[in-house]
C-alpha cells in the first residue's frame, strides 16, 4: 500500500482553507487517479466544491503486528458470508 502526502487549498465563503493531508492507495493506482482521490478527499474534508491539490511525497507502507490484545481471541477464524460476529 502507498500513502501520499499532499497539500490542498480549497475555496470557502470566507476565503480559503489550506493544509496538508495523507491518503492511501493501492500500489497499482496511477498517479493521476491518486491526484483525483486527493482532490475528492480535500473537498470532503474542507466541505468545499473547489480545491487545488499537489502531491508532495509518496510512502510505501507496511503493517507489522506488534501486540495482540485479549479480545483478539474472541474473533472466530471463519465467518460465513452475511453473518455477523457476536460479542
Amino acid at each position: 500500500m502507498n500513502t501520499y502526502m499532499y497539500k490542498f487549498k480549497c475555496e470557502k465563503w470566507y476565503g480559503f482553507k489550506e493544509g496538508l493531508r495523507n491518503i492511501h492507495a493501492e500500489n497499482n493506482t496511477d498517479e493521476i487517479d491518486v491526484e483525483e482521490l486527493a482532490r475528492n478527499d480535500a473537498k470532503s474534508f474542507a466541505n468545499s466544491g473547489n480545491c487545488e491539490v499537489a502531491l508532495l511525497q509518496k510512502f510505501f507502507v507496511t503493517v507489522k503486528p506488534v501486540k495482540n490484545y485479549a479480545a483478539l481471541a474472541s474473533i472466530p477464524f471463519t465467518v460465513n458470508n452475511n453473518e455477523s460476529i457476536n460479542n
